[in-house]
């Protein structure tokens, strides 16, 4: 792993666009947390995701499913929804909750696989890594993913 100062770590986070980048880079600098992939993970996935009124996304995903056959229920959802008179803003904030909500359960799973049956927690194993660039080969172990979904959503605001 690199090492880099904490003025190469601030510029780092400030290009993922985090809140604070210069506590994110005291952090790092300090307790080595592997924060950084972390965060342009949770990023590249939150660009995913809908803005609260973002109803053009909701829009272009109702234009690829019509072209779907097997996804005409949605459709058929979307269309009874609109003629409720529930606006697309609306469908995208609710969209986003369930989104952002999975999301949290996803980066949790891969910490704790939540498997009931101790045959399989003992013989199945899974996380998250960080790889080196060169060779593409695991480094470490980035855990604690889930504690970082809401703050690294570009909506966050921090009270």
């Amino acid at each position: 792993m690199k090492t880099r100062s904490l003025e190469e770590w601030t510029r780092l986070f400030t290009k993922l666009g985090v809140n604070d980048p210069k506590q994110w880079a005291e952090a790092e600098v300090g307790e080595n947390l592997g924060n950084l992939p972390k965060a342009a993970f949770l990023r590249q996935v939150w660009n995913e995701i809908p803005g609260t009124d973002d109803g053009a996304w909701v829009e272009a995903w109702m234009k690829m499913a019509r072209r779907q056959p097997d996804e005409a229920h949605i459709v058929a959802i979307y269309e009874r929804m609109l003629a409720m008179g529930i606006a697309n803003e609306d469908l995208a904030l609710l969209l986003r909750g369930v989104m952002s909500q999975f999301l949290h359960r996803i980066a949790y799973l891969l910490d704790d696989a939540s498997l009931t049956d101790e045959d399989l927690r003992e013989n199945i194993s899974w996380g998250f890594y960080e790889e080196d660039t060169e060779f593409e080969e695991p480094i470490r172990r980035l855990g604690c993913l889930h504690e970082l979904v809401f703050q690294l959503d570009p909506e966050y605001k921090d009270d």
